[in-house]
């Protein structure tokens, strides 16, 4: 999963810790897999609000800024 990977590399490189996770209703962040590496980490996952663009646009611009 990417986003295993995407973390590690953040809180490896960067030296930063990940608390809380924020993205949409999206079928890649909806599994098993992801809720599970969630709750070993201690991560919070939370959803946007469906049919809301203004929040997912939120989403988008962390993600670059993390990037």
């Amino acid at each position: 999963m990417k986003f295993v990977k995407f973390s590690k590399k953040i809180e490896n490189e960067k030296y930063f810790s990940i608390i809380n996770i924020r993205s949409d209703y999206g079928g890649e962040f909806i599994s098993d897999l992801l809720e599970s590496f969630c709750e070993e980490k201690g991560y919070q996952h939370n959803f946007s609000t469906p049919k809301t663009p203004q929040q997912n646009g939120v989403v988008e611009r962390k993600k670059w800024s993390l990037q």
